[in-house]
């Protein structure tokens, strides 16, 4: 990073892209641009661009990070899961009929899926996680007066010695506790995606069209913004933020370097030339002045082959 530290006023930067060039770039603070290849879209915007043909209209979460209760809720829910195994396994031991324990085992796998979607933020394994929520929870609440005067009908018939009456007792009062555990977690659960969550499930649709982010008013905030913009492939974002930074910071020769490298990558040529033509104007050590004839010769070269 090489920062030249003036010892006179600036010179101008008057880029001759900013009079001379009639191209999308003249107009970027009041056309749509797509964010991926500066092109030039029409005032009604297409789903896909035209030149690059990525998606534009894409569907976001309004909050980017989930909070802390969401992540209460999917571990709830995979709780539940294993609350479910253990109670398979005893109405196996309990010979209990087997259609409760089909129910039983196959919320095992339900419960667990669900939550590790729920973690991933998936809004239909959410919704569909309140209502299997729900329909547990009316089960739970149907159970003493179901399953209890089936057991104790079985238990009235076989419950003939002391010995399998305590080990009925103890698989009674291990089964009173799952269910107990069952209905606390399907409340907790229940209240905190119901009251709690909804809004880290709320998604919105945006365009991905080339904005400068005015939030930003330091030179090295929008060079680190326009760097994280090509990471995602967004390359005509971060030609204005780099622009931006050039015009606030025009001696630091590093945000020149990347708005011409920017240009470049998007066929700009000429502006890219332009570019390190005026960033040469404001160097002093030789250092500087080979960095921007490599590049030069590299982006005349790739000009060059295009054509």
């Amino acid at each position: 990073m090489i920062n030249v530290t003036p010892t006179t006023p600036p010179p101008s930067l008057n880029y001759q892209a900013h009079s001379a060039f009639d191209d999308v770039w003249t107009r970027a603070d009041t056309a749509d641009i797509c964010a991926f290849c500066a092109y030039e879209l029409p005032s009604d915007l297409p789903n896909h661009c035209p030149q690059c043909q990525r998606k534009l209209y894409v569907s976001t979460f309004e909050y980017k990070k989930a909070s802390t209760n969401v992540t209460l809720y999917w571990v709830l829910v995979i709780s539940l899961s294993q609350l479910f195994l253990v109670q398979t396994i005893v109405d196996v031991v309990n010979e209990l009929p087997v259609p409760q324990m089909v129910l039983h085992f196959l919320l095992v796998p339900t419960y667990f899926v669900l939550g590790v979607l729920v973690a991933w933020r998936q809004q239909v394994a959410f919704y569909v996680s309140l209502v299997v929520l729900a329909i547990t929870g009316l089960l739970l609440a149907a159970l003493p007066f179901v399953y209890e005067p089936l057991a104790n009908v079985l238990g009235a018939e076989v419950a003939q010695t002391p010995i399998f009456g305590l080990t009925m007792g103890v698989s009674f009062a291990l089964l009173g506790a799952l269910r107990v555990l069952q209905a606390t977690a399907v409340v907790i659960a229940l209240f905190v995606g119901l009251f709690l969550i909804m809004p880290d499930f709320n998604r919105q649709k945006i365009w991905l069209l080339a904005r400068l982010d005015r939030k930003l008013p330091q030179a090295p905030d929008l060079h680190l913004a326009a760097n994280r913009w090509v990471e995602k492939g967004m390359w005509a974002t971060a030609v204005l933020h780099w622009r931006k930074a050039v015009l606030l910071d025009p001696y630091r020769l590093l945000y020149h370097l990347h708005l011409a490298q920017a240009y470049a990558h998007l066929k700009f040529y000429q502006r890219s030339l332009d570019v390190l033509q005026s960033a040469s104007q404001i160097v002093q050590s030789d250092e500087a002045r080979r960095k921007i004839k490599q590049m030069r010769l590299t982006i005349q070269a790739q000009a060059k082959q295009d054509t």
